[in-house]
């Protein structure tokens, strides 16, 4: 292996030696930095062959002691270099070293800057290169070392890894010359060093195309989101609310209800994603005609109803609140009458509430557990943070546009009725916290139910279960189930039938409940 002279002349590696491991006194500012160094070197894909020295000046300053490994490595004997004169100029490391030296300086296009790093000591030669002056590399601290990483240092020119005192011009040996900095108006005057550079404009293009990139992603997505918040609330806003009744203030609770007419009554309670207005679209009317006090009621958190409490997601919480409303309205013992979830509240009122329900009337009710899979809406609605957004962002956009076709398959196989959604304000489910608070009744209404099993034996009065041959919530489960574990039931399937059967076999339902309230006056 050969070196060039400053001459033109080559020469061969002259001696070997070892080099003196560093103290760790020494360096102290340095450790951790020059430990990071192959760090640095394993980004390279691909081998670099050392620079040739280009300093005739450097054969005449020889070391004043053995060159000292600043980064504590264990050496291997290294190439020695000799001037023109023969004199020995100092001791070159292992190849190792002179490959970091390259490695550092190809990754960051600043060479002699790994000098600051390294913090070598006074006339040390490194890979073969000779410092002259490392006084003027050595820092208070590490951060001050990794700040000339990026930046040259003050007033010099710049010689692969050491510094020369002096201004550029006066010296052209080394990097000093070609360096980037080193020929800048403010080093050639003795100024200091340039402004801060941003280090953004020292990294890879390909980083910084890849770092644009993940921004303008991170700047869409935030506008997206921004965006379909603003669109959830415009039709939020748009969402009815109109009541139809009044309120009364139970248990810390705002209720929403209708009571009209005259005679015996019967209570009517909605079920799952609706509010009084579906009873009161049709039933109620004809059995106030009828001869009969109805009331009809929003259950706690639906409708115009307030849900403080999180409790009142379970049906019994929900039974026992309308018993308080009752007795705010005085009624002892009405006929009760549930629709599918609220037929489960009527259930769960005639089991753990005997004395309050003269009659029971469960219209495709829920009864027994299914194994609890519910819609993944409901599901992705209950968890923390992420159903948060979900229900005031998503769903008020994603419900709204999927809505009618939604009430379609509610009726099916049998047609929805003209209006429907209008007509009873079904849409008001939408509503962020309403939609919450349906979600966390379905969620914990196969639990509810499987709680009320042992006490369906207690129901030993006759009472009716209507449901259709068609119904989604499978009569062959619930009605079968009922049959089976309450003496007092009485099955009535109506063939071809879905799960609106309140409407769509409106008058077979309205004469059921009509009987049931017979009954109940006698």
């Amino acid at each position: 292996m050969a070196f060039i002279r400053t001459d033109g002349a080559s020469e061969s590696i002259a001696a070997l030696g070892p080099f003196r491991p560093a103290r760790p006194s020494e360096y102290p500012e340095t450790q951790s930095l020059c430990h990071g160094v192959p760090a640095v070197f394993r980004r390279l894909k691909k081998p670099v062959i050392p620079r040739p020295v280009e300093h005739d000046d450097l054969a005449h300053q020889p070391p004043a002691e053995p060159p000292i490994d600043p980064c504590q490595r264990s050496r291997r004997p290294g190439p020695v270099q000799t001037g023109a004169d023969q004199r020995h100029y100092g001791k070159a490391g292992p190849l190792v070293e002179q490959i970091i030296v390259r490695a550092v300086e190809e990754v960051f296009g600043q060479p002699g800057h790994i000098a600051n790093v390294l913090g070598c000591q006074q006339d040390q030669a490194i890979a073969g290169h000779h410092i002259r002056d490392p006084g003027l590399l050595r820092r208070e601290d590490a951060e001050s070392n990794l700040w000339h990483l990026f930046h040259p240092p003050d007033n010099g020119s710049l010689h692969c890894l050491g510094v020369w005192r002096g201004r550029v011009g006066q010296t052209q040996q080394g990097f000093g010359h070609d360096h980037p900095h080193a020929d800048t108006p403010r080093r050639q005057q003795g100024l200091g060093k340039d402004p801060p550079r941003s280090i953004s404009k020292l990294t890879n293009p390909v980083e910084r195309s890849e770092m644009k990139v993940l921004l303008l992603i991170a700047v869409f997505l935030v506008l997206l989101l921004v965006g379909v918040w603003i669109v959830a609330r415009v039709l939020i806003a748009g969402l009815p609310s109109e009541p139809l009744g009044t309120f009364a203030e139970v248990r810390g609770e705002t209720i929403h209800y209708v009571d009209e007419g005259q005679g015996s009554a019967i209570v009517l309670v909605h079920g799952a994603s609706g509010n009084l207005g579906d009873m009161e679209l049709r039933l109620a009317p004809a059995l106030r005609a009828a001869g009969h006090r109805v009331i009809t009621i929003d259950r706690p958190g639906l409708g115009l109803s307030s849900r403080n409490d999180p409790t009142l997601n379970e049906i019994t919480a929900q039974a026992d609140l309308i018993v308080a409303l009752l007795d705010e309205l005085g009624v002892q013992a009405p006929t009760m009458v549930g629709h599918s979830l609220g037929g489960a509240v009527s259930l769960a009122m005639a089991v753990n509430h005997p004395e309050r329900v003269g009659q029971l009337v469960d219209i495709s009710g829920v009864s027994h557990s299914w194994g609890g899979e519910v819609w993944w809406a409901y599901g992705l609605a209950g968890i923390p943070g992420v159903g948060w957004y979900f229900t005031n962002a998503l769903m008020p956009i994603v419900g709204l546009a999927l809505f009618e076709p939604s009430v379609d398959g509610t009726f099916y196989p049998e047609p929805a009725l003209p209006g429907y959604s209008e007509k009873t304000q079904t849409k008001m489910v939408m509503r962020p916290q309403t939609f919450a608070n349906n979600a966390a009744d379905v969620r914990a209404l196969d639990q509810g139910v499987a709680g009320l099993n042992a006490g369906y034996a207690s129901l030993t009065r006759p009472f009716d279960v209507v449901f259709g041959t068609e119904d989604y919530v499978s009569p062959e489960l619930h009605a079968a189930g009922l049959e089976r574990d309450a003496p007092g039931a009485k099955i009535t399937l109506i063939e071809g039938a879905g799960h609106m059967i309140h409407h769509t076999q409106f008058e077979t339902v309205r004469d059921i409940i009509l009987g049931a309230a017979a009954r109940n006056n006698e």
